[in-house]
C-alpha cells in the first residue's frame, strides 16, 4: 500500500456587506497555500508509512484569514495496483519526503480526481441537511417495534456523525471508554466529556426535536446503544419494580451491579421492558417457583420483554456483571 496526501479547504462564507451569513460552505482544493511551515507533518507520515492500511484520524486546523478557513489534512491509503503512482507532490518547504522507489508526480487528471473525492466527503458532512437519527449512516437500527427503537452507534476516534434529529425521549448506554463532544445545530461545539462504560443517561426530549452531532475526541471507538422511547404516557404507571437509578417521562432504569455469586432481590415487571447487558458474564434468572435459566451474555446484548415477569437476576460467572432494565412507564 502507498499513500496519497491531499488538502481540502472548506470556506465559511463571509456575509455580504451589511447582510447575514450566506448558507453552505464553499470548497477549494489546495496544495501550496496551506502554511505548512506551521505544521510538523513528518511524525504523521512516519506513522502512516508503518501502517498496513486504514485511515488515520483527520486533523482540524484553523487559519487566521478573514473568512476563517477550516483546513482538513486528509491521509488515506490507496491500492498500488489501482494507482501505480500514488504519492501527491508535496507543497514547497513541506518536510515530507516520499518513500524510496515512489515517484513524486501524478498527472493533473488523477490529482484532480483524488482531491475532488476527498473534498466531496468533507463537504457532504458539512453541507448536508440534518437527517433522522435512524437514517444517520453510522447509527444502525438493531430493534424496532411499536414501543422502542434500539440503535447501535460505533464512532471511530476522530470521527463525527452527521447532524441528526431525535424526536423522542431516549436512553443512552455507553459500552466503551472514550471522550466525546456534542454540537447542537446552530451552536458551537461543546467541551469534551468522558463517556464511560457502565454509565447511562435518561434523556428528556426538549421541545419537539433535538438536532446535534457527536465528535469522538478520545482514543477508543465510541460504542453506545441509543434506546428511543416512542410513546410518552400522559399518565405514567406508579408501580415500580425496584429502586429507580434514572428516569425520564417515558421510562425508568433499574441498575443491577452483580458481583460473582450475588443476586438481585426478587422483583416484578408489570410493564414492558428492555434488558441490556453492559458487560459480558453468565446471567442466571430465577422465577418465584425456583425454576431458573442461565445465559452466557455479551457486552451490548439486549432482549425485549412485553409480558409481566417476576424474577431475580444473579451472576453465575466469575467476573463482575452489570444489567440495566429499561421499563416503560
Amino acid at each position: 500500500m502507498y499513500f496519497v496526501i491531499a488538502w481540502v479547504v472548506i470556506h465559511r462564507r463571509p456575509p455580504y456587506p451589511g447582510g447575514p451569513a450566506r448558507e453552505g460552505p464553499a470548497l477549494s482544493i489546495c496544495r501550496t497555500f496551506i502554511p505548512v511551515r506551521c505544521l510538523d507533518l513528518s511524525p504523521l507520515f512516519a506513522t502512516l508509512t508503518k501502517t498496513p492500511g486504514g485511515i488515520l484520524p483527520i486533523l482540524e486546523l484553523t487559519s487566521g484569514s478573514v473568512s476563517t478557513l477550516q483546513c482538513r489534512f486528509f491521509l488515506s491509503t490507496l491500492d498500488f495496483q489501482l494507482f501505480p503512482v500514488t504519492l501527491f507532490p508535496a507543497p514547497r518547504n513541506c518536510p515530507i519526503s516520499p518513500p524510496k522507489g515512489v515517484s513524486k508526480m501524478l498527472t493533473v487528471k488523477t490529482c484532480s480526481a483524488l482531491l475532488f473525492s476527498a473534498s466531496f466527503l468533507f463537504a457532504a458532512q458539512e453541507a448536508s441537511a440534518p437527517v433522522p437519527v435512524e437514517n444517520e449512516p453510522l447509527h444502525h437500527v438493531v430493534l424496532k417495534n411499536d414501543s422502542v427503537v434500539v440503535i447501535h452507534l460505533v464512532l471511530p476516534p476522530g470521527e463525527r456523525t452527521l447532524y441528526h434529529i431525535h424526536t423522542h425521549d431516549r436512553i443512552a448506554i455507553p459500552l466503551s471508554n472514550t471522550s466525546i463532544t456534542q454540537q447542537v445545530l446552530g451552536e458551537n461545539e461543546g467541551s469534551p466529556s468522558p463517556s464511560d462504560a457502565g454509565t447511562f443517561s435518561a434523556l428528556t426530549l426538549p421541545g419537539n426535536s433535538y438536532t446535534h452531532r457527536v465528535h469522538n475526541v478520545g482514543v477508543n471507538p465510541y460504542d453506545v446503544l441509543d434506546v428511543e422511547l416512542l410513546n410518552r404516557p400522559q399518565s405514567p404507571s406508579p408501580v415500580t419494580a425496584a429502586t429507580i437509578a434514572a428516569e425520564n417521562p417515558s421510562a425508568r432504569i433499574y441498575n443491577w451491579t452483580l458481583a460473582p455469586g450475588t443476586a438481585s432481590a426478587m422483583h416484578t415487571h408489570a410493564r414492558p421492558y428492555l434488558i441490556v447487558a453492559v458487560n459480558g458474564f453468565d446471567l442466571k434468572m430465577t422465577s418465584p417457583d425456583g425454576q431458573s435459566l442461565t445465559h452466557e451474555i455479551k457486552r451490548g446484548d439486549f432482549h425485549w420483554v412485553d409480558t409481566k415477569v417476576t424474577h431475580t437476576l444473579a451472576n453465575a460467572g466469575s467476573t463482575p456483571g452489570q444489567i440495566l432494565e429499561i421499563e416503560l412507564k
